[in-house]
């Protein structure tokens, strides 16, 4: 999930959660980057990997994906 759009990604969280605190912490927590060899490298894209919330925002984007193929694929009705 390193290419995870960080807007879609909180646009997903906000239809669930509407605590403004969280959603501002979230949202540090995507823009905050990393080190990588002593070098510091912002997040403009992709979930942060390795945290605790990781699986949950992985999880919460493969919902929306779902979601989608069902509606536009999987719906007999389409």
């Amino acid at each position: 999930f390193d290419t995870v759009h960080h807007r879609l990604l909180m646009k997903a969280v906000r239809r669930r959660i509407r605590d403004t605190r969280f959603l501002e912490l979230l949202w540090k927590t995507i823009k905050a980057g990393h080190i990588d060899v002593g070098l510091f490298r912002a997040a403009s894209e992709g979930a942060p990997q390795g945290g605790v919330i990781s699986p949950l925002l992985s999880n919460i984007m493969l919902n929306e994906f779902d979601q989608y193929l069902h509606e536009h694929y999987l719906n007999p009705k389409a």
